[in-house]
Parts: structure tokens; sequence; C-alpha cells
């Protein structure tokens, strides 16, 4: 395995150093950026039929990954395990649910203070907007998530980076026709923060694509609702108006700007930033390299992720698989039974080296342990 481990790594270029973190935040918004606004337009021009619909928000979202998986993977010199398949469908079908049911319970909460009524749309009106929001939400948590939010933690951490990605998330929306201020604030904590804490949660963005796409779908596909102020004819289940105060109703932004919208957005995207540091997904602006795991378990993924803080002094591995830890403290995921394992630590500065067995940590950590590792899960 070591062999074929090395020549994997050594394939995709795991060994060189990444770009610059400057440089590839803006090439990677600015590809991504592009991207995002050509495939929106192919959306909404698709999804007047349901087929066209469901066919080109579907192949939008592939294609999407596909290149998010070779640009990213290029300018950074490493594997994707933010897009791991095996995680697409559990997470993707969480998130969604979890979408659906937050934003259901703030159209409840509008409805029940008289600011939402409806009456009965179409079934293929509702396909034809599931496609158009499997496109979009896929994109845009690609860009915000998955480019903008990523490479900002890698330098300043989570809480910076939740916060400027959620508000250059609500920014961008203040140039849908419908646009306001408050809408754009509104958006920013509600899906911003709380996609945020998905993928800090779980390093993946399945999950925050499934809320989004759950949160959007629900909002047009069912209630019939604008979406985020945009003119688009809103198509679903049902055919929602919304109705006096704007702060209860959201007004022409749509139900994204109602009072109610923001504090179960923000309440919950909260709680998911809480969830993920007590389980020790909070990172503090550590610099982010790749690591080559190579040794003589197959169990073992032959690409894991490591931190290096300022010296090398502070160590982190991240795995691409973590249902249970192979090294005690340290967080790789996937145990490897009692079998010695070697991991090669190449994120540009030196090399080290750490013999492990089984579940109990490290053994021997060669020449350089007393730098002093600080083991992290």
């Amino acid at each position: 395995m070591a062999v074929r481990d090395t020549q994997e790594t050594s394939r995709i270029g795991l060994h060189r150093r990444p770009w610059p973190i400057g440089v590839r935040l803006l090439v990677l918004l600015a590809f991504f950026a592009v991207l995002d606004v050509g495939f929106a337009g192919l959306n909404v021009t698709a999804a007047v039929t349901p087929a066209g619909g469901l066919a080109v928000g579907v192949a939008t979202a592939a294609t999407a990954l596909l290149l998010y998986g070779k640009v990213v993977g290029r300018l950074e010199r490493r594997a994707t395990p933010e897009i791991a398949l095996r995680a697409l469908v559990p997470q993707t079908a969480r998130g969604v649910a979890l979408g659906i049911g937050l934003f259901a319970l703030s159209i409840l909460l509008i409805f029940i203070c008289d600011g939402y009524r409806a009456s009965w749309g179409s079934v293929s009106d509702m396909a034809a907007t599931a496609g158009l929001m499997i496109g979009i939400a896929t994109c845009e948590e690609l860009l915000f998530r998955g480019v903008l939010f990523r490479i900002v933690e890698e330098r300043a951490g989570t809480l910076v980076a939740a916060i400027a990605s959620s508000a250059v998330f609500g920014a961008v929306h203040l140039v849908n026709p419908e646009a306001t201020v408050w809408g754009a604030f509104a958006i920013a904590v509600e899906m911003g923060l709380l996609t945020a804490g998905c993928f800090a949660l779980t390093r993946r963005l399945w999950l925050p694509i499934g809320f989004h796409l759950g949160w959007n779908f629900a909002q047009s596909g069912i209630f019939g609702a604008t979406v985020s102020g945009s003119d688009g004819t809103a198509g679903g289940l049902l055919r929602g108006v919304t109705q006096g105060p704007v702060l209860v109703s959201g007004g022409a932004f749509g139900p994204e700007a109602s009072v109610f919208a923001v504090l179960v957005g923000g309440l919950a995207g909260g709680a998911m930033l809480a969830l993920a540091r007590r389980r020790g997904r909070w990172r503090s602006g550590l610099v982010v390299h790749q690591a080559a795991a190579v040794g003589q378990h197959d169990s073992l993924h032959p690409v894991a992720e490591v931190e290096l803080g300022e010296n090398a002094r502070d160590v982190r591995l991240h795995g691409l698989q973590r249902d249970r830890q192979l090294l005690g403290d340290l967080g790789v995921g996937e145990a490897a039974g009692h079998q010695p394992q070697h991991l090669e630590f190449a994120g540009g500065q030196d090399v080290e080296r750490a013999g492990t067995r089984g579940h109990r940590g490290p053994e021997a950590v060669g020449e350089t342990a007393d730098q002093g590792f600080r083991h992290g899960g």
C-alpha cells in the first residue's frame, strides 16, 4: 500500500506547496463567481418546465462539483475531502430536512401573525423549482463555504470566517430587484451563519448544500414565496402571498426578511457553531497544509489533512474517514486495528514521521519530538 499511496499523492501533487493563500482566494472566488452567475441564468431559463428544470439543475450541480474538485485540487495541491462522495447522501438528506423544517417553522410563525396566506399551486411547478434550487444551492455553497469560508478560516479561524462569509453572502443579495439592507442582513444571519456552522461541524459541503437546498425549496417550491428579493415567479405546491408589517412578513424581499426567520435561522446557526466548537471542529487560524499518509492498512485513506501551526508546534490531523479515531486525540478517523502505521507529514515544512499502533496514539514522533506536538481533535 505504501508504494501505491506514494504514487497517488505524487500524481495529484500533494508534495508541492499550494499557491499562496491570497492568490488562491482571489482566483477561486473569481472563477466560481463567474460560474455561479452563468449557471444561475441557465437554471432559471430551464426551470420553465419540470423536466428541464430538474435535468439542468442536477447537471449544473454535478458539473460545478467536478470543476471544484479539479480546480481546487490543482491550485491547492491536495485532494478535496470536503466533497467526498461517501457522505453525499446522508449529509445532504439531513441538510434538506433541516432546511425544510426551519423554514416551515418560520412560515408558521408568520402565518400565525397573519403575515402569510396561500392558495393551491401545482406539483409541476414544485418539480421545476426543485431543479432550479439544486443548481443554485450547490453553486452558492461551493463559492461561499467551499472557497470563501474555508480559505479565510485557514488564516483567521472559524469565527472570523463565519462572520466574513456570512457578510459577503448577504451583501451579494443586494443586487436582487427587491433587495433591502435589512433583507441582506437577515439572510446573512439566518443562512450565512447556519451554513458556516454546517461546514465547520462536518468539514464537508454536503450538509450546507442540503440545508441551502431545503430552505430555498421550502420557501418557493412548497410555500410559493419570493426568494431573497428575486423578481422571478415563485412556483410551488402553494402560491403564497405575504402581507402586513415588513418585520413580520418580510415584505417584497420575501419571508427571509421576517424577524421570525432571522430568529429561527440565527438561533439554529449559533447552535450549530457552538456544536462545532464543542466537538473540537473549531479552528484558530492555523495554516492548513496537506499530508500524505502511507502505511500498511488498507482502511486508512491515503490522503489526510494536517494543520501545522506556527513553527510546526500545533499539529492536528483530519482524515477522510472519521467514524472512529486512529491516533487517539490526533483525530485521524477510521481505526486501523492494531497494525503499525506510518504517517508522513508533507506540508511544505520539515517532514515528520510518527509510528502508531491502534487507538493508543503515537508511539514515536521521531527526532523532532522536542518541538512539542500538541494533539488536538
